[in-house]
């Protein structure tokens, strides 16, 4: 089986990654995935820079070959299926398209490689020179678009989060739920059901629970 590992950072620890933690700890465990969760400080650059770090610190210790799935810390896992069931085909990098036609990186898909490690750490140490203030996806975009390398356009069940509640994606279920720019209250509440639903437990059983990020 491909290893594979999914990564989430948010600095400082948040209620979202509680929450995504609850859910995930459980996924992984029966999909034989690493969950690797951390809140570390890499840089003194707004903390959306951290989470490439994080990444890339995953990517350097993979094999090649692996897949390495970067989670934003307002997005869950929803859905049984394999996250190496994603149509990467030969592609080394898969993500959604927002509506301006860019990735949408709060859900990014790296086959681990030498040319994706050189992705992340460029964007981690040249990116805030060409995208200042919180802006990683700025920086991978280009990137992205200057390096050429093989890209799968995953649909929006690997990233839902515009329509989530209103149309079903055409193509299978939502494998990834996300609240990407919502207010963090809604998003909380929100996604505090979803992992009752998943878990089978009540809303106020999930909202009880306390900080249980296992912090790396």
């Amino acid at each position: 089986m491909t290893p594979c590992y999914l990564v989430q950072h948010c600095t400082p620890a948040s209620r979202l990654l509680d929450l995504g933690c609850i859910r995930h700890a459980s996924y992984c465990a029966r999909h034989d995935i690493e969950h690797v969760v951390s809140d570390r400080r890499y840089s003194r650059q707004p903390p959306a820079w951290d989470k490439l770090a994080a990444v890339g610190e995953v990517l350097a210790n993979a094999p090649d070959g692996a897949l390495v799935v970067s989670l934003d810390h307002d997005a869950l896992v929803v859905s049984e299926n394999d996250l190496r069931s994603a149509p990467l085909g030969n592609a080394v990098v898969g993500a959604v398209r927002n509506v301006h036609g860019e990735f949408n990186t709060g859900v990014l898909f790296l086959r681990a490689c030498q040319a994706t490690r050189e992705l992340v750490r460029r964007a981690f140490v040249d990116g805030p020179q060409f995208a200042p203030g919180p802006h990683e996806h700025v920086a991978l975009n280009l990137l992205l678009r200057q390096t050429r390398l093989p890209l799968a356009v995953l649909s929006r069940r690997w990233n839902e989060y515009r329509y989530a509640d209103l149309v079903p994606p055409p193509d299978g279920p939502t494998v990834i739920r996300a609240w990407h720019h919502e207010e963090r209250g809604v998003a909380a509440h929100q996604m505090s059901c979803v992992v009752a639903k998943l878990g089978g437990l009540t809303c106020s059983q999930v909202r009880s629970k306390g900080s249980i990020s296992a912090i790396s």
